[in-house]
């Protein structure tokens, strides 16, 4: 059985310098596959265009588990499934704020520049209800 998870993320840009950025593409997080497979990964593009030299530094909240460590998508009915989100395809970094052991994204960019976000569904042991499981992330976006 093939379960479809959609996880809505908000964008926040913030400036903190005069120079311009723009948002050429905005990530979306879409897992397709069941959430009893191993591990499900999928990435998404973050992409922007500056005119200058700008140091972009992206951040990633917590979503509604508020915690860091093991973040959950939820149905309307209160059924969870977990995941994360993550800075390398090895989940080694957990995409946060830089607090709880997260990282967060840097790089100097000039013209196109692109941050890929990898996210990782976590397999379940019990199976779990079908529907549309959800979470609402805010990603920070400062140059």
């Amino acid at each position: 059985m093939r379960k479809k998870i959609i996880i809505g993320l908000s964008v926040c840009a913030v400036s903190l310098s005069h120079a311009a950025c723009n948002f050429t593409q905005v990530p979306t997080l879409q897992f397709n596959c069941s959430p009893t497979q191993q591990s499900c990964p999928i990435s998404s593009v973050l992409g922007l265009s500056c005119t200058a030299n700008e140091l972009i530094t992206a951040s990633l909240s917590t979503g509604i588990s508020g915690n860091f460590a093991v973040r959950t998508m939820r149905t309307p009915q209160n059924a969870i499934l977990n995941y994360n989100v993550y800075t390398d395809a090895n989940k080694q970094y957990i995409f946060g704020d830089g607090t709880s052991g997260t990282s967060q994204i840097g790089k100097l960019c000039v013209g196109a520049c692109d941050f890929v976000l990898y996210a990782f569904s976590s397999s379940n042991s019990t199976p779990v209800p079908a529907g549309n499981y959800s979470d609402n992330l805010i990603l920070t976006v400062s140059y």
